[in-house]
């Protein structure tokens, strides 16, 4: 990889640069060798200490070898250096919580930047806080380490926009399964993909293409203050929260649509809801049970709503067009066997 910083940009051509330059970087290079190497390369860019590293199964699984025997390659081809005797700098591994503590002990203000913390809790207790390291190995990115971090990083983040600018594109077409494929293959890619369970390699988009067919189908009828020019995109935003686990959706909103985000809240909800009542109709639950938020400031509507049982095709519309919680409608729906 050559000696210059690239720097990410807004520029999609140029950040593809940069990942082409990752790419084949690991083809030509014996360590690190992955995109799994890479990442865990990242894990020192602040000192780290061996055995927790040594501890982690996951981390195992992912390198598909020992993490002690890749620091080590890491040592040999000059990414990593001992990091043990830079104090002030392992104190920033730490938390900004535990940095406070460490701070409130010895008299000093809590104030600042955890940089700031470090160098003053060093400063007054340099032998005090030397201790809290003894015996123990931590492990640092050297700067050719710290180079090439910053070229995986930014490789990352272009693959994340890509992924992310394809799926909104296909959501505008309509084309809702190319959406959740481009998603599930994104997610595929990464050494700790996203979800607990989920396998995105055997992913199946039916149920995520029926959330966006509803989202499509959905006006907010309850919710006049929104105006209809800005429904397409909200619709998209909801469509992205869904497939990105999101729970937000502003960054997909601009200007004065992001004063209605709450719209595309409503029909993920909405959509949500419906496509779950299906489901637990072809499964043969009759009835379903809908929850209130249980949240203080649930509205009339929601609470009167609430901790009932209902007949599977007689229960009301989730949102509630009435709701009038501060926070959005909270209610949610669970089949009774």
């Amino acid at each position: 990889m050559p000696n210059t910083v690239v720097h990410c940009s807004d520029d999609p051509e140029t950040n593809a640069q940069v990942g082409q330059q990752v790419d084949a970087y690991l083809g030509a290079s014996s360590s690190p060798k992955t995109r799994a190497e890479l990442l865990f390369l990242k894990t020192f860019s602040f000192p780290t200490e061996l055995d927790e590293i040594r501890r982690s199964e996951f981390w195992r699984e992912a390198l598909g070898a020992a993490p002690e025997s890749i620091v080590s390659g890491f040592v040999q081809c000059g990414f990593l250096e001992d990091g043990s005797a830079d104090v002030a700098r392992l104190l920033q591994s730490k938390s900004k919580g535990e940095l406070k503590s460490l701070a409130k002990l010895r008299g000093i203000s809590p104030s600042g930047t955890k940089e700031d913390l470090a160098n003053k809790l060093f400063k007054s207790d340099p032998s005090g806080i030397s201790e809290l390291f003894r015996g123990k190995t931590y492990f640092t990115c050297t700067p050719k380490g710290r180079l090439v971090v910053e070229k995986f990083e930014q490789s990352e983040k272009e693959l994340r926009l890509k992924a992310g600018t394809e799926t909104e594109s296909a959501l505008r077409g309509g084309r809702y399964k190319d959406a959740c494929i481009t998603v599930s293959s994104f997610e595929a890619s990464q050494v700790f993909p996203r979800g607990v369970g989920i396998d995105w390699k055997r992913y199946d988009a039916e149920r995520d293409v029926e959330i966006l067919d509803e989202i499509a189908a959905y006006s907010p009828t309850g919710h006049r203050s929104i105006p209809q020019s800005i429904i397409p995109s909200l619709r998209i935003g909801a469509g992205m929260m869904n497939l990105w686990g999101e729970s937000n959706p502003l960054k997909w909103l601009t200007g004065s649509e992001r004063e209605f985000a709450h719209g595309a809240q409503i029909m993920l909800h909405a959509a949500i809801s419906k496509v779950n009542l299906r489901q637990w109709k072809r499964l043969g639950f009759r009835q379903v049970r809908l929850l209130s938020s249980g949240r203080s400031d649930v509205c009339k509507t929601c609470k009167e709503a609430g901790a009932k049982t209902y007949l599977i095709d007689s229960v009301p519309d989730l949102p509630h067009e009435k709701c009038s919680c501060e926070h959005g409608c909270g209610c949610t729906l669970i089949a009774v066997a």
